[in-house]
């Protein structure tokens, strides 16, 4: 995980989580590569926190997304994983599903930068993000560029309403 990400994970924290505790968190796209790179688990040690991926490795706690009932997390947050997602829409119908209403997502994802760790499909704009959401009943709270670096992360901060 980038800096950037990070730093931009860490101020959805601050905006939105602060005074919780004790909350059920799914990492979507969780796994670390080489360990070379940080995950988002350390900031959420005062939570539950559950990796997903669509593959085993370290940081994943589940493959599959049958084994995650629906309304089952409280927040659930991605970062750099849209971008390889082939079908993006069904992935953010995921998220939605899993969400419990009144809660949030988190998703980070470049909207610049050289392609990487292929496949890689494409890069978001904050109007690519609000579509996403909508096509998933999510309400969007925050769509926009939050960072000047190479990847110019574009983040996307919305709720499930009841």
């Amino acid at each position: 995980m980038h800096k950037s990400s990070i730093v931009n994970m860490e101020n959805f924290i601050h905006k939105y989580l602060t005074d919780q505790s004790n909350l059920k968190v799914l990492d979507v796209g969780s796994q670390e590569f080489d360990g070379t790179y940080d995950t988002y688990r350390e900031l959420f040690k005062n939570h539950t926190y559950v990796g997903f991926d669509i593959v085993l490795g370290k940081n994943v706690d589940i493959i599959d997304w049958n084994d995650i009932e629906d309304n089952s997390f409280d927040v659930v947050i991605s970062g750099q994983t849209f971008e390889h997602a082939f079908d993006d829409v069904a992935l953010i119908k995921q998220i939605a599903r899993v969400l419990k209403p009144n809660c949030y997502c988190c998703i980070i994802a470049p909207s610049r930068g050289k392609q990487h760790c292929l496949p890689d499909y494409r890069r978001y704009c904050p109007n690519d993000f609000i579509v996403l959401a909508e096509q998933a009943n999510l309400k969007v709270i925050e769509a926009e560029i939050k960072s000047a670096g190479k990847w110019g992360d574009c983040v996307l901060i919305a709720y499930k309403e009841e």
